[in-house]
């Protein structure tokens, strides 16, 4: 079953991949300069990340994207149907960028969709299963991902 794998990344999200690591590094400069995580939304425009944090998140995207078994895509174009999509996903209360993988997921014909966020599974089935996205597109947890196809 493994040698089968094949992980599609949309570009969008190894940027917001990026942009979650390097939050990671702003809350900890926001931290050390006295305020807590809830001011980091105010707070994290006045800290940046140095060359060493740069290049440590580049180096991380780097290794995801070098994974043999993982593919990076495109859309160079929306097509109506899938704009339809990523429409009713917004409005079933599925935020924007969530929408906007899980249209890019369908598009391409993904079997699976992997994701920690309860909230976007808990909102996105009941449109799977009212046909509303794919009825082929799986919502699943990485753990579940890793139990199913036994990867070790």
């Amino acid at each position: 079953m493994k040698s089968n794998l094949s992980i599609l990344l949309f570009c969008l999200l190894i940027a917001e991949i990026s942009n979650h690591f390097a939050d990671w590094y702003l809350l900890n400069k926001v931290i050390r300069s006295g305020h807590g995580y809830r001011e980091f939304a105010s707070e994290k425009k006045n800290h940046f990340l140095n060359e060493d944090e740069k290049y440590r998140l580049n180096e991380i995207i780097q290794k995801i994207s070098s994974k043999s078994f993982v593919n990076t895509i495109t859309v160079n174009e929306i097509k109506r149907p899938n704009l339809d999509i990523l429409f009713t996903l917004v409005n079933n209360q599925v935020d924007f960028f969530d929408a906007l993988h899980i249209m890019t997921a369908e598009s391409t014909d993904c079997k699976y969709f992997i994701t920690k966020d309860k909230e976007l599974r808990i909102r996105t089935q009941p449109l799977i299963n009212n046909g509303l996205v794919s009825k082929e597109l799986k919502l699943i947890t990485p753990n579940n991902f890793i139990k199913w196809f036994n990867i070790k």
